[in-house]
């Protein structure tokens, strides 16, 4: 694989997850800060809605695709873009070639940098609090609606917030986020000792099922997935903010012991993908209990009746988008053990027990 050329078709899979664009066509490879920094690649991403561009480090046989915040921290330490002249705000671009994104990345950047007394670079990034707020979530449901880039042209003005990144003179890397009632401290790594176990495509997969799983299109892994224990052929996504989910690796995965207790029957039945869609296994494994030969967990209603429309519109992870009183109200999730994978979604109402509807709790 390392003498394979760099090329559109090569980088497409990757580029598609790092833009949030699935079906986007996928073109024009060129070299990137070729003046600065070697093995930096970019491609044009093109869907029906909007375009964008991804770049990438490909060295040594790899392209650079999220597998946590420690390999981003290895690629940055040896591709050293601390060294030389400032980027006048282009440093992000460099960090997300090395697969070290925020959650709920924005469409494009805009990014302060300054300097830190270790060497290192704080880069501010200027976003609409809605997608700071998004970010914070893990960049779970769809993306907010409005600019991803901030600034004029919006009537009223939105309401602006940041996302900090520090990236340390050894290259590890800290995001943070500034919200209106605090700061929240956001995914970390320090330089991995090797690259990843698992090949570009494996991973680019299990990025793309776990966030299909979660209903979390943009969402970031927190390490490399890894074999779920006894189960060699099912790997574990461990999403920020969102906690680990399970995909098959690379066509395989495990079968559904129906009988097995709910710690270990809720990673099999997400590794099926037989969970509902944006249901999330630790969503399950806080109340999961079984009783007459079913599956019962507790949820909160809002959370319930977004999983029951789809998971479609903005989700109620999401900070500001249901109130507290909101997610106070009971929701249900029940499966009989039966194998016919037929889930019941209930929130509470004065009567007792009714079927969720779409977004409406």
């Amino acid at each position: 694989m390392a003498s394979e050329p760099v090329s559109a078709e090569r980088l497409a899979a990757a580029a598609r997850a790092q833009t949030d664009l699935p079906d986007a066509r996928v073109f024009e490879a060129r070299r990137a800060w070729d003046d600065r920094l070697s093995d930096l690649w970019g491609v044009t991403v093109e869907g029906e809605e909007r375009k964008s561009n991804a770049f990438f480090r490909v060295a040594g046989g790899r392209v650079a695709v999220p597998a946590g915040l420690s390999h981003a921290a290895r690629d940055l330490s040896e591709l050293r873009p601390l060294d030389g002249q400032p980027w006048g705000g282009g440093l992000i671009y460099i960090v997300t070639a090395a697969g070290g994104a925020t959650p709920g990345f924005p469409d494009s950047w805009r990014a302060d940098e300054a300097p830190l007394g270790d060497g290192g670079v704080r880069m501010t990034v200027q976003m609409p609090a809605a997608w700071v707020a998004y970010a914070a979530a893990g960049g779970v449901g769809p993306a907010p609606t409005g600019s991803s880039e901030g600034g004029g042209g919006v009537t009223p003005p939105e309401e602006m917030a940041t996302a900090t990144l520090d990236l340390a003179a050894d290259f590890s890397l800290q995001w943070r986020y500034q919200l209106a009632d605090g700061e929240i401290e956001g995914p970390s790594g320090a330089p991995a000792d090797s690259p990843p176990a698992l090949s570009d495509d494996q991973l680019v997969d299990a990025l793309d099922g776990a966030r299909r799983r979660a209903r979390a299109p943009r969402a970031m892994p927190v390490r490399e997935p890894r074999p779920l224990p006894d189960h060699p052929d099912t790997l574990v996504v461990e999403l920020w903010a969102l906690g680990p989910v399970y995909v098959p690796d690379r066509g395989g995965g495990p079968s559904v012991d129906w009988a097995a207790p709910p710690a270990e029957l809720v990673p099999l039945l997400s590794a099926a993908d037989l969970l509902p869609p944006g249901l999330l296994p630790q969503d399950l494994l806080s109340s999961a209990h079984v009783a007459g030969g079913e599956l019962t967990a507790s949820l909160p209603a809002p959370l319930v009746a977004w999983v029951a429309g789809g998971a479609r519109q903005r989700s109620p992870r999401v900070a500001g988008v249901k109130t507290e009183a909101d997610m106070a109200q009971e929701g249900r999730v029940r499966l009989p053990l039966d194998g016919s994978s037929e889930w019941t979604l209930e929130v509470a109402d004065g009567a007792g027990w009714r079927a969720a509807r779409g977004d409406a709790p």
